[in-house]
Formats: C-alpha cells, sequence, structure tokens
C-alpha cells in the first residue's frame, strides 16, 4: 500500500514536470504560416473488419515550396 502511494506521488510530480515545460515556452498568436507549415493527413483507408486504419502523412518544406 505505502509502495503504490510512493509511486503515484512520483508519476504526478514527473508529469507536472513536464506539463509546466510546456507552459513556460514562449508562444505567438496562430498565422498563415503556421497553418501552412503543418503536416497534412490524406488518403485514409479503414480495413473491411474496422479495427486498422491507414493515411499519408504529407509533410510541408516551405523553403523548398513543396508539399
Amino acid at each position: 500500500m505505502r509502495c503504490k502511494v510512493l509511486v503515484t506521488i512520483l508519476l504526478m510530480l514527473g508529469l507536472q514536470g513536464g506539463v509546466s515545460a510546456v507552459y513556460s515556452q514562449e508562444t505567438h498568436p496562430f498565422t498563415v504560416h503556421d497553418l501552412l507549415a503543418m503536416d497534412r493527413i490524406s488518403e485514409t483507408q479503414v480495413s473491411p473488419d474496422g479495427k486498422w486504419a491507414v493515411f499519408t502523412l504529407r509533410k510541408t518544406d516551405l523553403e523548398a515550396n513543396r508539399g
């Protein structure tokens, strides 16, 4: 019982550190450039049994004007 409590506390402290690192990053307003730089999902297909899905991930390269 005591071990479970200790593991839970350590896990919570570890997660809190990761979350605070995300919030400490400097943010900026979402722009059209951000939208264009996002990767795109296309050509989605679901298996006949419905258990699997596949898709194509299109990467955007703004430097080369591709994607």
